[in-house]
């Protein structure tokens, strides 16, 4: 659980900073945010700070491709 929040806590900044830049709609926040919690949901747990950087970083990247940014 604590994985898939984190992948969404991390979709929903850079969506929603997307949305407040006029790049995308309201609804696209709650769709790219729930697709990316899929793509990373078999994701292993992370114990360390690079994992949870590495992770961080993923989550950016898969939804920034989601949404064209």
């Amino acid at each position: 659980v604590g994985d898939i929040v984190f992948t969404d806590i991390n979709g929903n900044e850079v969506a929603v900073d997307a949305f407040l830049n006029k790049k995308i709609g309201f609804y696209d926040i709650t769709e790219s945010v729930c697709e990316t919690v899929k793509a990373l949901s078999d994701a292993k747990s992370v114990h360390s700070l690079d994992g949870i950087l590495d992770y961080d970083r993923t989550a950016r990247e898969h939804i920034s491709g989601i949404l064209h940014l």
